[in-house]
């Protein structure tokens, strides 16, 4: 079932959690919001996180990976926050930009879409080292992104041009990522020249520091690049720009990340003294004179590693996922209106879907359910007791002087001098208490208005035995839980809506709500039972008691669209029963031949005729399914 309520809830609350996570990690505080700008960034007040991260640059995402991916988009902006000082990147891109060619020509200063280009990734990948030292388990995350996201299709045209190479080769090394093996000789060797800057950049305890050994860097490969870049520098007009349509792609750009130079200044350097002191009094054997020192692992060691982090971090996302999704749904049925769309396998196989509208009930009354409580209220206890021997253990027992099971060697003068075979005794393990759970449907449609012989309507009978069923459940406190059910015209359009009444939504509360809305119970329209039973069914299916009971409350006349029928609902009630579901059917109505056997053929031997009496024959099938339970 699903529903654009159900999906803005979820992405509410994984905005929440988000939320939550960063905060844990970073000491600035800061609001947050969802985007579908071209990327996440940090205004100096807020972060913004892109949230459809699924685009044709990219290969195609799971819905977990686009969660752990946009977790990562969120650590990453709160980073600059915590580490970064945004008016020192600012200052020396001021400085260091050209404001003529003759300035890159000499190698003095450089196209801003270069600056912009070695800044943001310097920044980014010393930024991304001290999260990781602050958080280890953050690491996965920011793997995820730089290795899958940050530059789409990552091997897409490497291999091709030494300046592409070398720009790629730069910003994996600068982000601590493993190398790519498309990539030029020429191109490495050109990044390997300058890999003590690299490590400068990413160990900087300051932006300033850090951007003064970009400065370094980009001295050292200007040359080479400008010969890749094959621009020629003699006829080049003095006015014209080469560079003027790079592409700048930044999260960078504005707004104000740490409060002051000397506030960023102190984080990383808290971060860095602390790991400096860790591996100075390491007692690490192979620090000791004459001792072996490890081997580097391999590329391919490194990559194994790292694609195994990333896979644990994502088995335990998905599980995450998987909880947040039923409690999200588990919200909407408890809120004020819900629509949904229900499916389910029609005669055919296929598929048949119906709209499902999920609301409180309009007129409760809670006189009418008083009055009903007083008709079954002698049947309370006695339908009470028998619903509590379904959470009854059996205790073992141990049965002595038999004739066979386990020999006891200190009966065994018995057998020598009394010739007496009864030396065994025999182990009955016993039952161990069960949970259990009960879930109610009611069909309140039109033809519940029908008497019956004893002059009361069926949907009077309904109510009455739907006080019976959840009083006795209440009385041993067994979850429980209850709805209606009837099909209504939306607006006179011709479409149909089931709509499902919530009447005890929860299933460990029975307040005065949940019972005035029973009592308000009457006939109404329609009834597709193919749609209710199929919701009766899902919610049952998230409960995790050992016994769990499907109680529908029917008249026996259901209304089937296309593609249904009774062996529809056959087919839910055997699905069911695979599942450790009992379906049972409290069929109430003036009871034809024909009646009677279609809804036998429904509810295969789980028909409850009401006539013969509710609570007896409630008890009769609640025995029956004890048994098979033991």
């Amino acid at each position: 079932m699903i529903s654009t309520d159900r999906i803005e809830r979820i992405k509410e609350r994984e905005g929440s959690r988000l939320v939550v996570s960063l905060r844990r990690l970073f000491a600035k505080p800061f609001g947050f919001h969802w985007t579908n700008k071209d990327t996440s960034f940090y205004d100096g007040k807020d972060i913004w996180v892109k949230y459809d991260l699924q685009t044709g640059n990219h290969r195609e995402f799971t819905d977990v990976e686009l969660r752990a991916l946009r977790h990562g988009h969120g650590v990453h902006e709160a980073g600059h926050s915590e580490f970064d000082y945004l008016q020192a990147y600012i200052d020396w891109q001021k400085e260091m930009n050209a404001t003529c060619n003759k300035d890159w020509k000499e190698n003095l200063k450089y196209p801003l879409s270069w600056l912009q280009f070695f800044g943001n990734m310097a920044l980014d990948g010393r930024m991304e080292r001290l999260i990781v030292l602050k958080s280890p388990n953050q690491q996965p995350y920011l793997d995820l992104n730089n290795y899958d996201w940050r530059f789409g299709h990552r091997e897409k045209g490497m291999g091709e041009d030494l300046v592409n190479d070398f720009r790629s080769c730069y910003a994996h090394r600068v982000l601590g990522m493993t190398d790519l093996s498309l990539w030029q000789e020429e191109a490495v060797a050109l990044v390997d020249s300058v890999q003590h800057l690299v490590e400068e950049i990413r160990t900087a305890p300051t932006t300033a520091l850090c951007l003064a050994h970009v400065t370094a860097l980009i001295q050292e490969v200007w040359p080479t690049l400008l010969e890749w870049m094959d621009i020629d520098l003699d006829d080049l007009d003095e006015e014209e720009d080469p560079f003027k349509n790079d592409e700048q792609s930044s999260d960078m750009t504005s707004g104000q990340w740490a409060d002051s130079e000397e506030e960023a200044m102190s984080r990383s350097v808290e971060i860095l003294e602390r790991v400096t002191s860790t591996e100075d009094s390491s007692d690490d054997p192979t620090e000791e004179e004459g001792a072996a020192t490890p081997s580097e692992p391999s590329q391919e060691e490194q990559e194994e590693k790292r694609k195994e982090e990333v896979k644990q971090m994502l088995d335990k996302l998905a599980k995450i996922i998987v909880k947040e999704a039923k409690e999200v749904e588990q919200e909407l049925i408890d809120s004020a209106d819900y629509r949904m769309r229900a499916t389910f396998s029609g005669n055919d196989g296929k598929e048949v879907s119906a709209t499902v509208e999920l609301t409180d009930y309009p007129e409760p009354s809670l006189q009418q359910y008083k009055d009903s409580f007083q008709h079954v209220r002698r049947y309370v206890k006695p339908v009470a007791k028998q619903l509590e021997s379904l959470l009854e253990g059996e205790p073992e027992q141990v049965r002595r002087n038999v004739r066979s099971g386990r020999f006891m060697p200190n009966q065994a003068w018995r057998a020598i001098h009394c010739d007496d075979s009864n030396v065994f005794q025999k182990h009955n393990p016993g039952v161990p208490k069960k949970d259990a759970f009960i879930g109610c449907m009611t069909d309140i449609s039109g033809s519940t208005y029908t008497r019956l012989q004893t002059g009361n309507t069926i949907v009077e009978e309904m109510r009455r035995s739907l006080t019976l069923l959840l009083e006795a459940s209440h009385s041993i406190h067994l979850p429980s839980e209850a709805y209606a059910f009837t099909e209504k015209e939306v607006d006179y359009t011709k479409e149909y809506y089931t709509h499902i009444f919530r009447l005890k939504p929860k299933a460990t509360l029975f307040t005065e709500s949940n019972r005035a809305a029973i009592g308000g119970i009457t006939h109404s329209e329609g009834n597709r039972d193919t749609v209710a039973l199929n919701f009766l069914l899902e919610q049952v299916r998230k409960r995790s008691e050992g016994i769990r009971l499907a109680i529908m409350l029917s008249d026996g006349e259901p209304i089937f669209e296309r593609n249904e029928g009774p062996e529809t609902i056959e087919k839910m009630v055997k699905q069911a029963e695979k599942e450790g579901i009992d379906v049972l059917c409290l069929f109430i109505g003036n009871h034809s031949e024909y009646t009677v056997e279609r809804v036998k053929s429904m509810y295969p031997g789980r028909v409850i005729f009401a006539q013969k009496g509710i609570a007896s024959e409630l008890q009769k099938h609640v025995k029956r399914i004890i048994r098979s339970r033991r």
